[in-house]
């Protein structure tokens, strides 16, 4: 008798009886533990990819080597037989690790992405032909995957419209030679409320990679900080969903509200075998060690920099959220008073970025959009790649400040490719998507290396938006842009002439009848000037320090401070002590806070010490000098030794004021 016959048999004379009925069904839907057990998880990445075919598409999770699924990267390295490989990725690692191990083997024969990045072979084998490559904006590359899972076949998105994504003048693969052989294709353009939008296709699957933190045996699975990045919606894509986890854990040891990826995505499971990798360590510095400024050069280059920084971070509003762009933008926060509160966003899934972590407190798991490690401020919120760019594509992101190699009189921004370089999109394509809504502010040095304009009538390398710069800040002045009227010198720098601006700007400008001086205005306003003269290594330097005067806000009736060039290439032993004496000058009127023990409020009746506003090295000698006070029940800051919002006091100068009963009044 075969076997489904013997089974029909079977299930007939259980009908006969209503008890060996309830059993039947019991074990035909699996609901009681009865049931044979779901286990997706497997025994190695061999057995799990015993049989993946060639020529298949592949997604596969991470941003740069934060979340990338390396255990499963390395056995498709050891089956050989695997090639034509599409790959799809935010970017493909470095040359030696992630997908770029794949792409040395040349398994890989297509890449979607974002971005080239610092992958040498990546960019070498798609200037020379040898892999195809076909770039797409970060935020839109989310979206065509995330679409992917929801059955949705394609979209309109604002990101990328009037660029060569666009027009379909991108090209896909080189010849040996570096000339283009092949091009993308122009994107259909609808118009909605007003507004240009171009059609894009979403991506289908058929195995995803995916990095989880922790998965269960039903496939369910919580990804850590910002190592969620694309794996989510990379995991809900594909036909053949396979995830590497550092720990396995029974049914239940993942809470409910805690699975970021449902188990109905995935097929299966293995052990994660491979170490967290970090591209670039960043730490915070001290104030005294002279690499506390690498970041901005040395010599005039620092000068220049500090000058373009200081300024764009004047943008800063409390309240803002804001997203900056690698190097210089990444400086600004700086600069801010502590009277500001900015809420930064990264495009790799983080709201309330920190400062770079303390040496040995790194975590692999957290860093921004250039790589770089990073920390967490109280209250910060991490998620996926789709929601992050939704956040900005739909305006919520007040400012984003990014660098740029060109930029045009109606403001057409040109900053990811160079000739005979690719880098790629990364998001700045989806953070200029929407300049109604988000504030796009370039910083720049005003001429490239060989002294050739970069503010030009229009620019000559590729776009990455058209009309979308609102601010240009470079070390000569502030333009503002009006994308129908062209540019507007509305602020200068101490020592430089209109006419030099004019000498080195290629695009025609007005002047602002009200020109004022670029760093004129104190970053800490509504303070009156007086200056303390202070002799070190024979010379007399000059500088600015503030009291309380409202009347003295605006700039049109306030005096420029001389200025001393050479200020930033003192000793550091030096420029402490000048700090050290601003700090402790003495006030006609004594500080006193007030707080309550009961609300993490602080009023003082004073400003704050001009010296948070200086400088990064400034504001932490400011900060060191202060005991803090712990107060309240609330979470503290991750690394603090209570539970309470942490108070900075002076005790030698200041009095504390505290009560429970009375309101606190400013």
């Amino acid at each position: 008798m075969s076997s489904a016959a013997l089974c029909f048999r079977s299930a007939r004379a259980y009908t006969r009886n209503s008890t060996k009925q309830s059993i039947l069904l019991a074990r035909t839907f699996a609901s009681t533990a009865r049931r044979h057990e779901i286990n997706k998880v497997f025994p190695s990445a061999s057995e799990a990819l015993k049989d993946m075919k060639p020529n298949s598409t592949l997604l596969c999770g991470g941003f740069g080597l934060c979340g990338v699924p390396d255990t499963l990267i390395d056995e498709v390295l050891t089956k050989k037989d695997i090639t034509g490989i599409t790959a799809v990725s935010n970017n493909a690692g470095t040359d030696e690790s992630g997908l770029g191990k794949l792409l040395k083997t040349k398994q890989i024969s297509k890449m979607i992405a974002s971005y080239i990045g610092e992958n040498k072979t990546f960019e070498k084998m798609y200037l020379t032909g040898e892999v195809e490559l076909e770039l797409t904006p970060q935020g839109t590359l989310a979206e065509r995957c995330a679409s992917g899972g929801k059955g949705i076949p394609a979209f309109y998105t604002p990101a990328a419209f009037g660029t060569v994504v666009q027009t379909g003048e991108l090209p896909l693969r080189n010849n040996a030679d570096g000339t283009p052989k092949e091009y993308s294709y122009p994107k259909d353009v609808k118009v909605f409320d007003g507004k240009q939008y171009l059609l894009e296709e979403s991506i289908k699957g058929d195995y995803a990679f995916v990095k989880a933190w922790k998965a269960d045996k039903l496939g369910n699975c919580q990804f850590r900080l910002a190592a969620n990045n694309f794996n989510g919606a990379m995991g809900r894509n594909a036909k053949m969903t396979i995830v590497e986890a550092e720990e396995i854990v029974e049914p239940g040891g993942i809470a409910p509200e805690a699975v970021h990826l449902p188990g109905i995505y995935v097929k299966r499971v293995i052990q994660s075998l491979t170490a967290k990798n970090i591209e670039k360590f960043t730490f915070a510095t001290d104030p005294n060690d002279p690499s506390a400024k690498a970041a901005l050069g040395s010599g005039d280059t620092a000068a220049k920099r500090e000058r373009i920084v200081r300024r764009a971070a004047k943008e800063f509003k409390n309240g803002m959220y804001a997203n900056l762009g690698i190097g210089m933008p990444m400086l600004a926060p700086s600069f801010v008073g502590p009277e500001v509160e900015v809420q930064l966003q990264s495009e790799n899934g983080i709201l309330g970025l920190g400062p770079y972590p303390v040496k040995g407190k790194e975590d692999a798991d957290l860093i921004n959009a250039g790589k770089e490690t990073v920390t967490l401020k109280p209250g910060a919120a991490v998620f996926g790649s789709e929601e992050s760019f939704g956040m900005i594509r739909s305006g919520r992101v007040d400012l984003t400040i990014l660098g740029a190699m060109q930029v045009s009189g109606s403001g057409d921004l040109a900053n990811w490719m160079l000739p005979g370089k690719v880098k790629g999109f990364g998001g700045a394509m989806d953070l200029v998507s929407n300049p109604s809504k988000t504030k796009v502010v370039v910083t720049m040095e005003h001429t490239d290396k060989k002294g050739n304009a970069k503010i030009l009538k229009q620019c000559a390398f590729p776009l990455t938006g058209k009309a979308c710069v609102s601010m240009i800040i470079t070390e000569l002045g502030v333009f503002e842009v009006d994308f129908a009227t062209g540019l507007t010198l509305t602020e200068i720098a101490d020592g430089v002439t209109v006419d030099e601006i004019k000498s080195k700007t290629e695009a025609p400008f007005k002047v602002a009848d009200d020109l004022k001086p670029m760093l004129g205005i104190p970053s800490t306003p509504n303070y009156q000037s007086h200056f303390i003269l202070l002799a070190g290594l024979n010379c007399i330097i000059i500088i600015r320090q503030n009291t309380h005067n409202p009347s003295k806000h605006h700039p049109s009736t306030m005096s420029t401070t001389p200025a001393f060039p050479l200020f930033p290439t003192l000793p550091t032993e030096l420029r402490l002590k000048i700090y050290t004496h601003i700090l402790h000058l003495p006030s006609a009127t004594p500080r006193i806070l007030k707080i309550s023990p009961f609300a993490p409020t602080t009023f003082s009746n004073t400003p704050p010490p001009i010296t948070l506003s200086i400088c990064a090295e400034a504001r932490a000698l400011t900060l060191a000098s202060y005991s803090y006070l712990e107060l309240g029940t609330q979470a503290s800051a991750p690394g603090s030794k209570g539970g309470g919002p942490l108070v900075p006091v002076d005790w030698e100068t200041q009095t504390l004021y505290i009560s429970n009963l009375t309101p606190l009044c400013k």
